[in-house]
């Protein structure tokens, strides 16, 4: 798997990360795979929850009622 496309794929990376976390030693290829499910899981993660500020709502004015 290259990348995360569903909920289901993205749970099953989540699991396999914690069960190679948990692990009190992991070997080379253990460790380049955690790094690897750890980067796509981010990559997925901002995919599925965009919190990047439109530019236009950036430069809107800010209203301030003045009594």
């Amino acid at each position: 798997m290259e990348t995360i496309l569903t909920d289901a794929e993205y749970k099953l990376v989540i699991n396999r990360i914690a069960v190679l976390s948990a692990k009190n030693s992991i070997s080379t290829a253990e460790n380049e795979e955690l790094n690897q499910l750890s980067a796509m899981a981010i990559a997925y993660e901002y995919r599925r929850y965009d919190f990047t500020i439109n530019p236009s709502y950036q430069s809107r004015p800010i209203c301030h009622s003045e009594r």
